[in-house]
């Protein structure tokens, strides 16, 4: 392997760590969504409330979807 050919899987291993950590991140963060819309949730006063964060629920559902096919 030639310093280039090195150089060159050096830079494309570290992009696809950054990538990986992006995407940790991106679930970290949905996560905390899942987490805050349950809460909401527990304390929510109408059914109206509830119909709202379950349509919210299935948004950030869908974002988890997206991240997962991210995945390498």
């Amino acid at each position: 392997m030639t310093a280039a050919e090195a150089h060159q899987q050096q830079l494309e291993q570290q992009q696809w760590y950054e990538d990986l950590e992006n995407i940790q991140s991106d679930f970290r963060k949905n996560h905390g969504k899942f987490v805050g819309a349950a809460r909401f949730i527990r304390t929510a006063k109408s059914e109206r409330d509830v119909q709202d964060v379950i349509k919210y629920l299935m948004q950030v559902l869908e974002e988890h979807d997206q991240i997962e096919r991210r995945l390498p």
